[in-house]
Parts: C-alpha cells; structure tokens; sequence
C-alpha cells in the first residue's frame, strides 16, 4: 500500500464515521481505496466488482488529489461512498438527497461534478502536435499528435467538411 492510499484509507474511516453519524450507512464491502496515476479530470470513482453472494466495490482517488487537503480528500471520498449506498450506484434522485444530506450537515460541497479550478491541480501540458492538416478548398485545419494512415497518404482522404483535399504538413 502506498503512503497516498494509508492516507486515503485514513480519511475514508473518517468520512464513514461521519456519514454513519447522520444516518447514511455505506457498504461495508469496500475491498480497497486505491490511487489513480492515470486520471486527469476524473477525480474519483467507484467500480463495482460482482461476486457470488454481493457486490463489492473499489474506490479510486486521482494521484493528483495528493497534494490536496484532507478535507478536499475527504470531499471526493464521501462522493464515491455514497455511490456505495443502496439505489446510490449513479448520479440519480437517491443520490442526490444524500448528497445534499451531507452538505446540509457538514457544510460540504459534494456535487455530481467538481471544479477543479478551486483545486491545487497543476494543469496538464496542451498536447505537443506534431502535424496539421489543412483542406486545400475550405481552410478548415486539424491536428495530430502522431503518424497514422492519414499522415502517411492524405490523397486517399477528402475533408468532412467540404470533400477538399487534405495537405498534411509537419510542425
């Protein structure tokens, strides 16, 4: 177990205290809080694992929320909690009046989305394009990252916007 998901488990125990406190009682078959390396915008989630007798769930927090405070975690954490509650599994009506249960009992935030503006997340790098391609009739202009079918023979292709032709050109 990394040092991020001890903390995560630290925090959830927390977070499950205080929900069990106003009367919302997740599952108790969380088989673990994990860290997620690859996510970008999505800062938590909850996946359900199906067994023979019941379902079992594993959140994940983006290894991004580390920087952030405990209570932020904490935020995130109660989210995905909730979607471990009975009917919760989705963003529906049930989930909802827990949410705002919450929010009216600790003065939390909890939504179905989060702005990540008001976090400490360090914005991911714009992608580096290594072609453009460009219609020869309407100027319309896109870009790719990497060499592919198109950027080996543009003359098979046409716009899908106008049908021109495509010029492929390296930036």
């Amino acid at each position: 177990m990394t040092p991020f998901e001890e903390r995560l488990q630290r925090i959830s125990e927390e977070a499950t205290r205080e929900l069990n406190h106003i009367g919302i009682y997740p599952s108790n078959q969380i088989i673990c809080f994990k860290e997620n390396r690859r996510a970008k915008k999505r800062l938590g989630c909850c996946k359900k694992e199906k067994s023979l007798m019941q379902e079992k769930f594993i959140i994940e927090v983006a290894l991004v929320m580390q920087t952030e405070t405990d209570e932020k975690i904490k935020e995130i954490l109660i989210h995905e909690l909730l979607h471990t509650c009975k009917g919760c599994f989705n963003h529906g009506p049930d989930w909802k009046a827990l949410a705002q249960k919450v929010n009216q009992a600790y003065g939390y935030k909890i939504s179905t989305y989060v702005d990540t503006r008001q976090l400490n997340i360090d914005k991911p790098a714009p992608p580096k394009y290594k072609y453009k391609i460009t219609c020869s009739s309407c100027k319309t202009a896109f870009y790719r990252q990497k060499r592919s079918k198109l950027i080996e023979k543009p003359q098979r292709y046409r716009c899908g916007k106008c049908g021109g032709r495509l010029i492929v050109r390296e930036i």
